[in-house]
């Protein structure tokens, strides 16, 4: 026969509750994972996307009230969030205005770089940095 005591009896809720205690921990950095994963999908989507309209040329030089497209949609995404549009997924709009800013920023360093450099000076700059990355500024610069 079992005999249980209420010592027995203390120890088994003790361990219950360290188990769920420990279950919970679990959850709560799984869903920190999943949050993380679902900010750097949202990122890398609408900086793919902005990417294929800017490749496009579809909106090539675009601009609104004077302000480049990319930099345009970053300051709305993040207008919208600082306004407390999003709600509980205002995160989500963040993580577009970063995107569309690193989008600006890309297009702008490109263009600075293609400035200063040349046509005929990007192999000549790229050969510092390795003949295969010079050759894709060549071919950027000639395109």
């Amino acid at each position: 026969m079992l005999q249980l005591t209420m010592a027995d009896a203390k120890r088994a809720i003790q361990s219950a509750n360290a188990a769920h205690a420990k279950l919970r921990g679990m959850r709560e950095k799984g869903e920190e994972a999943v949050g993380e994963v679902i900010a750097s999908a949202t990122s890398a989507g609408a900086g793919y996307l902005l990417g294929m309209i800017n490749g496009a040329g579809v909106f090539k030089d675009s601009r609104i009230f004077s302000v480049p497209l990319e930099l345009a949609a970053a300051i709305t995404f993040h207008g919208a969030r600082v306004l407390g549009l999003g709600g509980k997924h205002g995160a989500h709009l963040s993580n577009v205005g970063n995107a569309a800013l690193a989008c600006y920023t890309h297009v702008l360093g490109l263009h600075t770089g293609l400035a200063h450099w040349g046509k005929g000076g990007a192999a000549t700059a790229g050969a510092a940095m390795g003949g295969d990355l010079a050759d894709r500024l060549s071919q950027i610069a000639n395109s």
